[in-house]
């Protein structure tokens, strides 16, 4: 019968204890850095997850301020239409902003349509009196919304810019 011999059979006792003594700490020490990689994944989960609940707190208390109800009720009556056409051409002035043409149509609300006016304008100016000049109108009326925009070069001028805007205010009657 074959017996196995091992060479550290024959170790002095010290020797077995100095090799169990090392295994035990390397055995130890990747326990620890082990430890320590999960618990640096578990923080880093927790900050998304404080992210994601703070985000969402965020989503909720917006949601919570919009309007309950038939939006189609907070639109402005047909009759802000007269200020919105003079806030355009008071606008357009203080904005450097020439225009040479600009019809109303309004339309009726109907039981499935919106009422809506419509604003086609033909003007003149520099692309950034045009951006400003349209960010101004579109801010100050939350239902007034760009139908159609066309821009392209004067013709003897490279600067300015000569734009057709059709602006539609949606309102409720």
């Amino acid at each position: 019968m074959f017996t196995p011999t091992l060479p550290f059979l024959r170790w002095p006792l010290w020797q077995h204890l100095a090799v169990a003594a090392l295994v035990l700490a390397g055995v130890g020490g990747a326990a620890w850095w082990g430890a320590q990689h999960a618990r640096a994944a578990h923080f880093g989960q927790l900050a998304e997850l404080d992210t994601t609940q703070r985000l969402l707190q965020g989503l909720q208390a917006s949601r919570a301020a919009l309007p309950k109800g038939n939006f189609s009720q907070q639109l402005p009556p047909a009759s802000t239409a007269d200020d919105v056409a003079r806030d355009i051409a008071r606008f357009a002035e203080s904005g450097r902003v020439r225009i040479q043409s600009l019809s109303v149509q309004p339309q009726t609300a109907t039981p499935r349509e919106l009422g809506r006016v419509q604003f086609n304008i033909s003007a003149t100016a520099e692309y950034s009196a045009l951006k400003a000049w349209l960010a101004e109108l579109l801010g100050r009326y939350p239902s007034l919304a760009v139908l159609t925009l066309s821009m392209r070069s004067a013709p003897n001028d490279g600067a300015r810019l000569s734009s057709g805007v059709s602006l539609v205010l949606w309102v409720k009657d």
